[in-house]
Order: C-alpha cells, then structure tokens, then sequence
C-alpha cells in the first residue's frame, strides 16, 4: 500500500503539500491540546489557550480552501466533498479525533482521484505507506475502502494502482501516525519523523495531488 520512494524526510515539495500538512497539524494540534487539558497536565498545557471547536476549526479550513488553495482540482474536489458531508464530516464537526481522522480521509480521497484524473496509474496515493507503518493496513483485506469508492466509479474502466490493491485502513493505528507525523515530539530527532505526505519523488501531477 501506498509504495514510493521518499527523497528526504518531513520535506514537501510543493505549496499544496505544504497547505495539506497545515491542515494535518491543525487538527491533530487541537486534539493534543484538548488532551492535555483534560489531563490537567500543568507542564504541557500551561500557557496553551483551549483549542477552537471542531466545527469551527473546519469551517475556516473550508474557507481557506475555497480562497487560496491554488490547485483548482484539489479545490474543486475538496469542496464537493466537503459540502456533502462526506467521510464522516459531522462526526468531525463534534469529536476531535475524528477530526483528525477525517482530514487524513478526504486527503487520501483528494490524492487518489487526483492521480487518477491525470493518468497516473502507476502511483499509490494511499498513506501512509504500509512501508513506513505496516499496522496501518489489513492488506488480507477484499473489500473496497469507502473513502475510495468515488474515483473506483469514476476509474471504471482504468484501475489505477490504488485502486487495484484492496486493503483497509487500522484507524487506530492510523491515528497513532498521524499524531507522531504531525506535532512534534521533544525527544525526537529529524531522523524520527514519518515523511510527509507527498513527500516522493514522483510525477508533478502526482505531487500536486498532495
């Protein structure tokens, strides 16, 4: 799942990835700060203001998509999806775990049917790559991800790699990478940290879509 190469680590080539990276930190910031909070834990959360609402965090993610996102695809696609509620999006207007969840689905939902728009068969958009968290996919799996099912009937005739391997996500494990992906750890060193999405060395369509 999700197999490329990783020129360095944490690096985003492009201004979309960059953006999409914001978006992850984002979310998985405020629930970090939430848990800490409820912990009480007076050194990590001294000084942090309470995170924004869940729905009002996604309201101004939606907003700075729709006026500054320069990829009109990626635009594009994000808002259709985001206006039909797709990929549990009430849930993630009320649950800051899921918040994190969702914006790691309708990524990989923006990622994949970008690839697949500019004929790029032979790239797996899925993240993260099971190469860099074998726990995160059930690749005995042979059923579709759900997330995936718009490009699947979009890609009918023409299966692209993402579309052809069956896996599910372990969202649990999922959730454990996103949250060491995304906020940065005190006893980490550079070589710790996951690569970013749309991290690889790939085609520029391919990047872009990230």
């Amino acid at each position: 799942v999700g197999q490329r190469e990783f020129a360095v680590a944490s690096a985003c080539g492009t201004d979309t990835c960059r953006l999409w990276s914001l978006f992850h930190v984002l979310a998985a910031e405020g629930l970090r700060r939430q848990e800490d909070l409820l912990a009480d834990d007076a050194t990590s959360s001294e000084g942090l203001a309470p995170p924004a609402h869940p729905r009002s965090m996604l309201a101004a993610i939606r907003g700075f998509v729709d006026e500054f996102f320069k990829c009109l695809y990626c635009r594009r696609h994000f808002l259709e999806q985001f206006d039909a509620g797709s990929y549990d999006l009430e849930l993630a207007n009320q649950d800051r775990r899921e918040t994190v969840l969702y914006m790691w689905r309708i990524h990989s939902a923006v990622s994949v049917r970008i690839a697949a728009e500019n004929g790029c068969d032979a790239a797996d958009r899925r993240w993260p790559p099971s190469s860099l968290c074998p726990l995160c996919w059930d690749t005995s799996s042979t059923r579709d991800w759900q997330v995936l099912s718009e490009t699947s009937k979009m890609e009918a005739g023409r299966m692209s790699r993402a579309l052809q391997a069956k896996a599910l996500p372990n969202e649990e494990e999922v959730m454990k990478f996103l949250m060491t992906a995304f906020l940065e750890s005190p006893d980490a060193n550079e070589t710790d940290v996951p690569p970013a999405i749309g991290s690889g060395e790939e085609g520029e369509a391919g990047r872009e879509s990230s």
